[in-house]
């Protein structure tokens, strides 16, 4: 019997996703399809086919969410709703944290998936913005979702 050894060129881990994942840090609205009120939450990343996000709450993986996102195209603002399907969960190191959710799109409408689209093109091409540009889009998201969302999380001395 030949031993086969391994080239030091194999692949070991391959990316197996339909579509490529940008790094944002937007702010998420989502709740549960059974449940009127919402909840603040924050973006890690987004594709075509789906959202990773923190949440608060406990939640069982299959469970129906659905979302708002409030996504920029150069101050053009799109809110795209969605409907998801979170696939896995983790639970953060910090126990304050709560849960990472990776869930797909199950349902979205034709002109949100289209500006989320544009929204992901426009990552693909993305020029640092100017300051005023930023301050002016910060400030927009300020009045759009609850305010404790965007304030900057203060730690504890001695942590």
């Amino acid at each position: 019997m030949i031993k086969k050894e391994k080239s030091p060129f194999d692949v070991v881990n391959v990316e197996r996703r339909k579509h490529p994942r940008f790094l944002v840090g937007l702010p998420v609205e989502y709740w549960k399809t059974y449940h009127p009120l919402s909840q603040p939450s924050r973006m890690i990343n987004i594709s075509e086919g789906g959202v990773l996000f923190h949440i608060s709450e406990p939640i069982e993986i299959g469970e129906n969410l659905k979302l708002k996102i409030l996504t920029d195209s150069r101050l053009n603002l799109y809110p795209i709703e969605a409907l998801v399907k979170v696939l896995w969960k983790d639970a953060h190191l910090d126990k304050n944290e709560g849960y990472r959710i990776g869930a797909k799109f199950v349902e979205i409408s034709q002109e949100d998936r289209d500006n989320l689209r544009n929204f992901l093109d426009n990552l693909t091409n993305l020029k640092p913005p100017s300051s005023k540009i930023f301050s002016e889009f910060a400030s927009i998201l300020t009045g759009f979702f609850t305010p404790n969302l965007l304030k900057p999380r203060i730690e504890k001395p001695g942590r």
